[in-house]
This record gives C-alpha cells, sequence and structure tokens, in this order.
C-alpha cells in the first residue's frame, strides 16, 4: 500500500451515531404575516371565480379571505338572471340608409328615404 492510498483513506470523514435528541421535542410552528390588503384585493377575484364555477365551497372562500362566517349567512344578492333572448319571429326595424356625396366643403352624408 503506498502512501497516497493512506492519505485517501484517512482523508474521508468518519460517521458518527446520531446525538440523543430529547424525548419531548415540541414540533416546530410556522407563523405567518397577516394579509394585506393588497394581497386580499388580488386573491378575491380569483377566488370568486372558483366559487361561481363550484370548484370551491362558499366556507373555503371566507375562510382563505379571512371573512368572519357570520358574513356568510342572512340576505345575500339575488343571482344574476340570464338575459332573455331576442324572439326570431320578431322584425326588427329597417336600418337607416345614407349616401355620401363628394363636394368643394368635403364629404356630406343625406340620408335615404
Amino acid at each position: 500500500m503506498s502512501t497516497n492510498q493512506f492519505k485517501k483513506l484517512t482523508s474521508q470523514p468518519i460517521p458518527r451515531p446520531p446525538a440523543e435528541q430529547p424525548e419531548e421535542e415540541e414540533p416546530p410552528s410556522f407563523h405567518f404575516k397577516e394579509i394585506t390588503p393588497e394581497d386580499w384585493r388580488a386573491n378575491e377575484a380569483p377566488m370568486a371565480d372558483l366559487y361561481d364555477h363550484r370548484i370551491v365551497s362558499g366556507e373555503y372562500v371566507r375562510e382563505r379571505l379571512k371573512i368572519p362566517e357570520e358574513a356568510g349567512t342572512g340576505t345575500m344578492a339575488p343571482q344574476p338572471q340570464m338575459p332573455s333572448k331576442p324572439l326570431a319571429d320578431v322584425k326588427s326595424e329597417v336600418p337607416e340608409r345614407w349616401r355620401l356625396k363628394q363636394s368643394k366643403r368635403g364629404i356630406i352624408a343625406e340620408r335615404l328615404g
């Protein structure tokens, strides 16, 4: 065995057994900053869209936006109704017809009919 091989073997760290940990160690806890008004406004529209598409519940939206539970009870705004479709058999008014003329003062529009 040459000297170089011996140096390679001894230069590697020797593993040590793990240190004893106390029995009653508390789990780590995380504390996040309160949501700012800017963040709330940025989160409101996407959360409302998810609720409108029935992807998430109203309770989940209120929880994420930190809206109290009592805000979800009581009289709410009525659901918007779908606009009525125009009837196919009703004749629409005839559109106006115009004629454009070139003159010395520019283009003049005249109504026909």
